[in-house]
């Protein structure tokens, strides 16, 4: 709120979501001690607003994230209001997101296996179903700056605010194809304890040959 005023104000106030008093001031309000007027600031807000008493506009410092909201500033004179608005959003770095990936035995086909990919932040959390060229959003906690997608082969998980952003990565190839040494390994194994059974079979077939 910015201009000079020759009218004969009675209070000027700035207020955040038209519940906190940032600053009121009573420019009659004289004592012995003080003919400059009263300026009222609530303890939150002592050495970080500055009212300038010729143009009314505010000074806020030391940003804190719950300083973001609806600034409206109101001069009230005998029978008149004026009144300006400003929305104030505070947006702080964004962490570096953790990306973790997990296989989905159920979704198995052949070799090839679905993921769980989880990403989280802070206290967001986005968990999404992958396979090696899509990603489907499962479960979502917190905000919406979470997002998981497939770039070019890469597992991407996105942490961002309208100021800056940040990222994790993995590749899908390393988690969506089953061991195959261990999957052949199991199938030697079963096909050796196959072959076992079927040996012992035919020797107690032929030791009651022997017997008769």
């Amino acid at each position: 709120m910015k201009g000079n005023y020759s009218l004969d104000l009675d209070e000027i106030s700035w207020i955040l979501n038209d519940t906190y008093n940032v600053v009121r001031y009573y420019p009659h309000y004289n004592t012995s001690y003080n003919t400059f007027g009263k300026l009222v600031v609530p303890e939150w807000y002592k050495g970080r607003v500055e009212l300038n008493y010729t143009t009314f506009s505010l000074e806020l410092r030391n940003l804190q994230k719950n300083d973001s909201g609806l600034y409206r500033g109101k001069i009230i004179t005998e029978g008149s209001n004026f009144v300006v608005e400003y929305r104030l959003s505070i947006f702080a770095q964004v962490s570096a997101p953790n990306l973790t990936v997990e296989l989905e035995p159920v979704l198995c086909n052949d070799d090839v296996c679905n993921m769980v990919v989880t990403c989280t932040a802070g206290d967001l959390s986005l968990t999404s179903t992958c396979n090696s060229s899509t990603c489907t959003q499962k479960e979502l906690t917190g905000s919406s700056s979470l997002a998981i997608f497939i770039r070019d082969g890469v597992i991407i998980c996105n942490h961002s605010n309208p100021l800056n952003w940040s990222h994790a990565t993995a590749t899908p190839r390393q988690h969506t194809q089953r061991p195959r040494a261990l999957s052949m390994w199991i199938r030697i194994a079963i096909g050796g304890l196959c072959v076992t059974i079927v040996t012992a079979g035919v020797c107690c077939w032929i030791k009651r040959l022997e017997k008769r």
